[in-house]
C-alpha cells in the first residue's frame, strides 16, 4: 500500500515533468499546434489500435487450436492409409483388385509418411513391407495424438469490434479527440503566456 508521502512525491515529480514538457511544447505556436494535432490523431486511432493488438493477442493464444485442426486432418490421412494397407494385406491373392489396393497404399504411404521420423521409407516401399507401412502409419497416428494432447487448453473467444468501425463511434471518438486536443492547446497557450 502506498503512503500519502510517496503519492505526494510522485505528484511533485509528475508536475515537474509536466512543466518541463509544456515549456518545450509551448515555445512556438507551430510546435503547440503540431503536438495538439498529434494528440487528436492518437486519441482518434487508439480504439482501432486496441482492436488490432487484442485481435493479434487472441490469434496468438488460439494458434495451438488452429494447429489441432491441422492435426485432425493429418490423422484422417493416416487412418485412410491404414485402411488402404488393411485392404492390401487382407485381400486374397485371387482378388483382381489386390494389386490396385496395394499400389494405392504404396502411393499414399509415399506422400503421407514423415520421412524425418521414419528412416527406411524407400526400402520399406521397395520390399513391399505392408505390415511395416501399417505400423509406421499407426506410429505417426499416435504421435499426432500426443501432439493433440499437448495443444489442449482453453481458448479465448474473439470479441466483436464492430462498434469501433461504426459511424457514430467514429464521430464520438473524433469529438473526444478534438476536445482533449483543444484543451491541451489552450493549456499550452496559457502556459506560454505565464512564462
Amino acid at each position: 500500500m502506498m503512503s500519502l508521502v510517496r503519492v505526494e512525491d510522485e505528484a511533485k515529480v509528475a508536475l515537474r515533468w509536466y512543466r518541463k514538457t509544456m515549456t518545450v511544447v509551448s515555445k512556438t505556436k507551430l510546435r503547440t499546434r503540431l503536438v495538439s494535432i498529434f494528440i487528436i490523431f492518437a486519441i482518434f486511432m487508439l480504439p482501432k489500435l486496441y482492436a488490432v493488438f487484442l485481435t493479434q493477442s487472441i490469434v496468438e493464444h488460439n494458434k495451438p487450436h488452429y494447429e489441432s485442426s491441422k492435426v485432425f486432418y493429418k490423422k484422417i490421412g493416416y487412418l485412410y492409409l491404414i485402411d488402404l494397407l488393411n485392404a492390401c494385406i487382407e485381400t486374397q491373392p485371387k482378388d483382381k483388385l489386390k494389386g490396385h489396393y496395394c499400389a494405392k497404399a504404396e502411393e499414399h504411404y509415399k506422400n503421407k509418411i514423415d520421412r524425418k521420423s521414419m528412416a527406411d521409407v524407400d526400402q520399406t516401399i521397395e520390399l513391399k513391407a505392408y505390415s511395416i507401412m501399417k505400423s509406421d502409419a499407426k506410429y505417426m497416428l499416435h504421435r499426432l495424438d500426443l501432439k493433440e494432447i499437448q495443444n489442449q487448453h482453453p481458448k479465448k473467444i474473439m470479441p466483436s469490434f464492430d462498434f469501433i468501425f461504426v459511424w457514430w463511434f467514429e464521430i464520438l471518438t473524433l469529438i473526444i479527440a478534438v476536445v482533449v486536443g483543444s484543451i491541451f492547446y489552450l493549456s499550452a497557450y496559457s502556459f506560454n503566456k505565464e512564462i
